[in-house]
């Protein structure tokens, strides 16, 4: 007969998720008291992205043609 052993535990650690994983995790939540505990979790962190390197576009808007007003 052979003897089974049983493996030894695999050691998790346990790694912070990003903001972006967490923000999925609280918007994919079925259960509305887990996914408030997850949002109220996303306001502790700060958040990091790159939007503050990018430089805004330039908005293009067209330009209003005066009317000419003939006056007698």
């Amino acid at each position: 007969m052979a003897s089974h052993t049983i493996p030894d535990p695999v050691e998790i650690t346990i790694q912070p998720k990003s903001w972006l994983q967490l923000y999925v995790d609280a918007m994919t939540e079925k259960d509305p008291y887990k996914r408030l505990a997850l949002v109220r979790e996303l306001r502790k962190i700060p958040r990091h992205d790159d939007s503050e390197d990018i430089t805004p576009e330039p908005v293009v808007r067209p330009v209003k043609k005066s009317k000419i007003v003939r006056r007698h």
